[in-house]
């Protein structure tokens, strides 16, 4: 088993129900980077900074499940799963779809989503991205990453404490 520490930052109001019915609401957006989930940071300042509401909330949880259901996009083994579903995507995928897709976060997700109902086993996605967005585009990315990670269903999350209320 695999015990995983997330920080998720989110409204005080939103966290006040997700602490009351011990239960997160999977995030549904076409435009989530890890595709439809509950997101985690591995580190709380991170789940600070990302979160930039006036009021908010960050919780602390812990998420079990078993070595082989993570997915790490940042290794070997993580880029060639998406690499192969991008593959199929491509393959597969018709131009009105693509067309459809409007930005690179519109893609991720659904590449991400794919991955996800290709591979039912996966509990949990991890991945990383830059803090900033570039001004110029190179192949080599001098900007600060961070983790984040997804997990795919809220009956993996184990623990839901709230460990600060911040106001700015």
């Amino acid at each position: 088993m695999k015990y995983i520490t997330g920080y998720h930052g989110t409204s005080k109001s939103a966290a006040k129900q997700i602490i009351e019915e011990q239960k997160f609401t999977l995030s549904k957006k076409n435009t989530e980077w890890l595709g439809t989930g509950v997101y985690f940071y591995p580190n709380y300042s991170d789940a600070l900074e990302w979160n930039d509401i006036n009021e908010h909330a960050i919780l602390h949880s812990v998420i079990c499940v078993n070595e082989n259901e993570v997915i790490d996009l940042s290794n070997a083994k993580g880029k060639a799963l998406l690499h192969n579903c991008k593959q199929i995507l491509k393959a597969t995928l018709d131009d009105e779809i693509v067309k459809q897709l409007d930005n690179i976060e519109e893609r991720q997700c659904y590449v991400c989503n794919f991955l996800w109902k290709a591979n039912p086993k996966i509990k949990v996605i991890i991945g990383e991205f830059p803090t900033e967005r570039s001004v110029f585009t190179t192949l080599t990315d001098e900007r600060k990453f961070r983790k984040e990670f997804c997990v795919r269903e809220s009956k993996y999350i184990s623990t839901i404490d709230n460990i600060s209320i911040v106001e700015r």
